[in-house]
C-alpha cells in the first residue's frame, strides 16, 4: 500500500491459516518493520508514514511458524503551498522583496523535493524570478502565485510610489536671447529615484538672481539679463526642495555697424564706428565682444574698439563680428592736396660747397604726401650769393648767411619754402657746444675747459701741429646728454674715445662728414636711433664701437664699404635684421661682435671670407639655419661663439682647420649629428662648449689629444656610450694636470 503524507496511518490485520486454509483463532501475531525510518508498525499492526521511502511490515506466528508480509511505499503529495509573506507594500520602483513558497503534504509536512513554479498576475506591477523574487515595476496591485502540481499558494503585493525627493526638468539650461524662456517642471521621486506618478504636490518658485532670470509660479523662467543663477523650487508640503542651473548667455544673431563713413581725405584721419549687436529676440547684446578687421590695412586700419584711421588712397571695407554674426561697412580714401611741404623745412651747412638735398611734395591736411614732385617744380633761391639750388633741389652754400629756398608746382599752383643757414663754426665753438650738450660742468674733468688756453690742453683735447683737433678722448668722464651734429665739421678728427659715459640721442648723420676718422668709439653709452648709413662713407675708419647701447633697426649694409676697418662691435643692442653679407668686404677685420643684437637670418658664407680676423661672437641672437662651413676659412681665428641661436644641422667637420682657435662655443642651439673627431685637430683649444643642443652618438676619444684643454661642456645632448678615458691622460709635463 502507498501513503502520501507522512503521519498516515493503515491498519493491517494477520490472519494465521492452517495446511487447509482455514482461519485458526487465538493464534498471537507479532509485527516488525524492515525500515523503520520509513514507515513503523504498532503491536496491533498499525502502520505510520515517517519519511520517503519502501518498507516490508511483516507479521510473525509468535512463538515460531509461518509468518506474511505487506510492502509499504510512503511518497509525499504536495497537498497545499504557503507563501509568506501574504501580503507586502513596496514602496519605490526597483525594490524588491523575497517571497517563500513551501510545499506541503496532507498532514502539514514539507516537501523538500517538490518544485515551485512562480508567477505575476500583472507584470506591469511586480514581476517574480524563479526563487521568488519579486521586484516593483510599477504602482498597482498584483498576486504573485507559486505552484507545484494541482497546489498552489498566493501572496497580494501592492506597489505605491511614496516620494522621497523632487527633481527639475530640464536640468542646467542655458538661453540665448533676452525674453527666451523655459518651462520648469517638478517631479517627485521615490527612494530609487524613480519619478513618482501622479504626484500631486505644490511648490514654490525662487530665482537667486530676478536681474538674470524670473521664475513664475508654474516655473516659467525668463531671460532678463546676461549672467548665472539658481531656480530653486520647494514643495510646500513636503518640504523638499531641487535646483537647477540657468545661464543667460545672450548669442548675437545681427550686428548694425554706424555711421556710414565719408570719404576721408588726409592719411592719419579717423572715424569712430560703432557697432549694435542684438540677439535673436532683437535685444540689445551690451556684453557681446566685437573683433573688428579691415580687408585691406594698406588703405584703412581699424583698432580693437572701432577707430578706423585712413592708411593709404583707396577702398576698403572694414568689419566687425561678433559669434556668427558679421557686418561691415565701405571706407573710401582719397586725399585731398592743402599745400606743399619742403623737407628738411630747415637746415645748416656748415661749410661753403657743402649740399643739402631739398624733397618737395603736396601733403594732405595731415602733412602726408599725395605725389612726389619732379619736373614741374621751379626752385629758387632768396639770396644766390649765400646759397644756390639747382632744378632738382640740391642745395649749395656760396657763403655764410641766410637765404629761403622756395619751391613752386605750376601744376597744382602751390608753394613751399625752406630756410637754409650757412655757418661755419669755428673748431673752439663745436667744442663748446659739445660741453654745453653734455652736462660739461659736471664731467669728472674739465680741465681747460671754456677758457683761452690753446686746445690742445683741454682736458681729452688732442691737436696737430698746426693747433687742428685731431681727438677727443673723454673715456669715463660722466658725459651725459645728445651728441651734438657740430662735431661732424671737426674735419681733422681721427679718434673718437667717448665710451663709458651715459651719453643719449641719436649718432649724428654728421659724423659720415669725417673723412679723416680711424676710430669712433661710442660702446656703453644710452645712445638710441637707428645707425646711421653715413658711416659708411668714413673710408679712413679702423675701429667702429658702438656696442652696448639702445640702437635699433638694421646695421646698414654701407658698413662693407670700410674697407680698413679692423674693429666693429654693434653687440648688446635691440637691433632687427639680418647680417648684411656685406660685411664680408671688411678684409682687415679682426674683431666683429654682434652678440646680444637681436639678428635673425642665416649666418652668411661671405664672413668666412674674413681671413684676418681674431674674434667672432655671434652670440645670444635668433640666428637660424646651418653653420656655414666658409668659417674654416677664418684662418687666424681665436674666439669662435654661435652660442645661444637657433642654428640647426651639423657641426661642420672642416672647423678643425682652425689651428689658431683657442675657444669654440655652440652652446644652446638646436645642433645634430655626432662630435665631429675633427675638433681634435685644434691644437691650441682651451674651451670647447657644445651643451644643450642635440648632438648624438659618442664622444669621440680623439678628444683626448686637446692638450691645452681646460674646459669641456657636452651636457644636454642626446650622446651614448662612456666617457673616453682618453679624456682623463694626464699632460707630459711634470706635475700639470690637464683639467677636462
Amino acid at each position: 500500500m502507498t501513503l502520501t503524507a507522512l503521519g498516515d496511518t493503515a491498519l493491517l490485520t494477520a490472519t494465521v491459516l492452517d495446511r487447509t486454509g482455514q482461519p485458526i483463532q487465538g493464534v498471537a501475531v507479532v509485527w516488525a518493520t524492515s525500515d523503520g525510518s520509513v514507515a513503523t508498525v504498532s503491536a496491533g499492526g498499525s502502520v505510520t508514514a515517517v519519511w520517503n521511502g519502501n518498507a516490508t511490515i511483516t507479521a510473525s506466528v509468535q512463538g515460531g511458524g509461518p509468518s506474511g508480509s505487506a510492502l509499504v511505499t510512503v511518497a509525499q503529495e504536495v497537498a497545499t503551498v504557503r507563501v509568506t509573506p501574504s501580503a507586502d507594500t513596496l514602496r519605490a520602483l526597483g525594490d524588491t522583496i523575497r517571497l517563500t513558497g513551501r510545499a506541503l503534504d496532507g498532514n502539514g509536512h514539507m516537501v523538500t523535493e517538490a518544485e515551485l513554479d512562480w508567477s505575476s498576475s500583472d507584470a506591469s506591477v511586480v514581476s517574480v524570478d524563479v526563487s521568488g523574487l519579486v521586484t516593483a515595476a510599477g504602482n498597482g496591485e498584483a498576486t504573485v502565485t507559486a505552484e507545484s502540481g494541482s497546489a498552489a499558494g498566493s501572496a497580494d503585493l501592492t506597489v505605491q510610489q511614496q516620494t522621497t525627493a523632487i527633481q527639475i526638468s530640464p536640468g542646467d539650461t542655458t538661453l540665448h536671447a533676452l525674453g527666451d524662456t523655459v518651462r520648469l517642471t517638478v517631479s517627485g521621486v521615490d527612494a530609487n529615484g524613480n519619478a513618482v506618478a501622479e504626484d500631486t504636490e505644490r511648490f514654490s518658485w525662487m530665482s537667486t538672481d530676478e536681474a538674470v532670470v524670473t521664475v513664475s509660479n508654474s516655473g516659467l523662467v525668463t531671460a532678463v539679463g546676461s549672467g548665472s543663477v539658481t531656480v530653486t523650487a520647494t514643495g510646500e508640503v513636503s518640504g523638499t526642495s531641487a535646483s537647477a542651473g540657468v545661464t543667460v548667455a545672450q548669442r548675437v544673431t545681427e550686428l548694425r555697424l554706424s555711421p556710414t563713413p565719408d570719404t576721408l581725405r588726409a592719411l592719419g584721419d579717423t572715424v569712430r564706428l560703432s557697432a549694435s549687436a542684438t540677439d535673436a529676440n532683437g535685444r540689445a547684446a551690451g556684453d557681446a565682444v566685437i573683433v573688428w578687421s579691415s580687408g585691406d590695412t594698406t588703405v584703412a586700419r581699424v583698432d580693437a574698439t572701432g577707430v578706423v584711421t585712413a592708411a593709404g588712397n583707396g577702398t576698403t571695407d572694414v568689419g566687425a563680428v561678433s559669434g556668427d554674426a558679421a557686418a561691415q561697412v565701405r571706407v573710401t580714401v582719397a586725399q585731398r592736396a592743402v599745400g606743399m611741404r619742403v623737407t628738411p623745412p630747415a637746415d645748416t651747412l656748415r661749410a661753403v660747397g657743402d649740399t643739402l638735398r631739398l624733397v618737395a611734395a603736396v601733403v594732405d591736411a595731415n602733412g602726408h604726401p599725395l605725389v612726389a614732385l619732379g619736373s614741374t617744380l621751379r626752385w629758387s633761391s632768396s639770396d644766390p650769393s649765400v646759397v644756390r639750388v639747382d632744378r632738382t633741389g640740391l642745395v649749395m652754400a656760396v657763403a655764410e648767411g641766410r637765404a629761403d629756398i622756395t619751391v613752386r608746382s605750376d601744376d597744382t599752383g602751390f608753394s613751399g619754402t625752406a630756410a637754409v643757414w650757412v655757418y661755419t663754426p669755428g673748431e673752439r665753438d663745436i667744442l663748446i657746444a659739445l660741453y654745453n650738450a653734455t652736462n660739461g660742468p659736471h664731467w669728472l674733468r674739465r680741465d681747460n675747459w671754456l677758457t683761452n688756453a690753446p686746445l690742445g690742453s683741454w682736458h681729452g683735447v688732442e691737436t696737430d701741429g698746426q693747433g687742428r683737433v685731431t681727438g677727443l678722448n673723454l673715456r669715463r668722464n660722466g658725459l651725459l646728454g645728445p651728441l651734438p651734429p657740430e662735431l661732424g665739421y671737426l674735419r681733422n678728427l681721427r679718434v673718437i674715445r667717448l665710451a663709458y659715459n651715459r651719453l643719449t640721442g641719436s649718432v649724428p648723420r654728421q659724423l659720415g662728414r669725417l673723412r679723416s676718422l680711424e676710430s669712433l668709439e661710442l660702446g656703453y653709452n644710452r645712445i638710441s636711433g637707428e645707425i646711421p648709413p653715413e658711416l659708411g662713407d668714413l673710408l679712413n675708419l679702423e675701429r667702429l664701437v658702438l656696442s652696448e647701447n639702445e640702437l635699433t633697426g638694421q646695421i646698414p649694409p654701407r658698413l662693407g664699404d670700410l674697407r680698413r676697418l679692423r674693429w666693429l662691435k654693434l653687440g648688446d643692442n635691440p637691433l632687427a635684421g639680418e647680417i648684411p653679407p656685406e660685411l664680408g668686404s671688411l678684409a682687415e677685420l679682426r674683431v666683429l661682435h654682434l652678440g646680444a643684437a637681436r639678428l635673425s637670418g642665416a649666418i652668411p658664407p661671405a664672413i668666412g671670407s674674413l681671413t684676418n680676423l681674431r674674434e667672432l661672437d655671434l652670440s645670444l641672437n635668433t640666428l637660424s639655419g646651418e653653420v656655414p662651413p666658409e668659417l674654416a676659412n677664418l684662418s687666424q681665428l681665436r674666439f669662435l661663439s654661435l652660442l645661444g641661436n637657433q642654428l640647426t644641422g651639423t657641426i661642420p667637420p672642416e672647423l678643425g682647420r682652425l689651428a689658431n682657435l683657442t675657444e669654440l662655443s655652440l652652446n644652446s642651439n638646436a645642433l645634430t649629428g655626432p662630435i665631429p673627431p675633427e675638433l681634435a685637430n685644434l691644437s691650441q683649444l682651451q674651451g670647447l662648449y657644445l651643451v644643450q643642443n642635440t648632438l648624438t652618438g659618442s664622444i669621440p676619444p680623439a678628444l683626448g689629444q686637446l692638450a691645452q684643454l681646460e674646459g669641456l661642456g657636452l651636457g644636454r645632448n642626446q650622446l651614448t656610450g662612456t666617457v673616453p678615458p682618453e679624456l682623463g691622460l694626464y699632460d707630459p709635463m711634470p706635475s700639470k694636470v690637464v683639467r677636462r
